[in-house]
This record gives C-alpha cells, structure tokens and sequence, in this order.
C-alpha cells in the first residue's frame, strides 16, 4: 500500500533531521533545541501528558477522542513555539518554525487536509511526539 504524501513529508523531515544529528553536521542535539529552557520543559510536560492519555483512549478504540488529544497538545504547542495560526495551514508556516518542531507542523498540516483516517491521523502526531522524546530535544525531567 503506498503511503499518504504527508506521511512521507513526516518520514523526509524526520530522516533529514536524524541526517543532521547522526552525521555531526550539528555538533550537538542542542544545536536543534527549542529557544527557551521553558519552552523545552512546557513541550516534554505536554508531549508525555498526551500519550500518557492518549495511547488508552487509542488502544480502547476511540480514535477521535485520541487524535483530538494529540491535536490540541500539537497545536498548544505550536502556538507557545509562536508560529502560526490555530489550524496551520499555510506552508509558510514551515519557513518559521525551530527545527524541532517541523514534524510537529507537518502532522498538523497533514491533520488540516483532510485526507487522512483517524488512525493515521493518530500515527502522524504521536510519531511527531516520538521524535521530540527519542531525540531529547524536550526536557521531560521532573
């Protein structure tokens, strides 16, 4: 089955960002990080939130509910990063946003057009979300 353009948009900007940390062309995971250590913590608090709410409500079978979780956490924190409006629809969008938060707008972009079942839905953003965790660039500690 092929996959939905936004999902290989998600997959390039994620690989690209992994092609940065893993060939050294950015000396260090900070170099990726979110301006503010506010920002960083405000991010992890929300992303481990979402899933820690979201992940039952998937696995239960309420993929709306879950992939409205997942939205409104994306979103918040697209709007604390200040880039863009509520729905973010425009690509320009893209042109502001931190590194770190790309594959955040690009499942929020994916989200807005429309094209995609609540499952992958869900997948997009909690993917986003995994990113963000695996690579450190939000602070989750305590």
């Amino acid at each position: 089955q092929k996959q939905p353009s936004h999902t290989r948009q998600l997959q390039r900007v994620k690989a690209h960002l992994d092609f940065l940390l893993l060939s050294r062309f950015l000396t260090r995971p900070s170099a990726l990080a979110l301006p503010s250590a506010h920002m960083r913590r405000s991010h992890g608090r929300r992303v481990l939130a979402a899933i820690a709410d979201g992940a039952p409500l998937y696995n239960g079978g309420n993929l709306k509910a879950c992939v409205g979780l997942y939205l409104a956490t994306a979103k918040d924190m697209l709007a604390e990063s200040h880039l863009c409006n509520s729905v973010c629809r425009s690509d320009t969008c893209a042109e502001e946003a931190p590194p770190p938060m790309l594959p955040v707008l690009t499942a929020v972009q994916a989200h807005a057009s429309g094209k995609f079942s609540d499952a992958d839905q869900a997948w997009l953003l909690r993917d986003s979300f995994d990113f963000l965790l695996f690579n450190k660039l939000v602070d989750t500690s305590r």
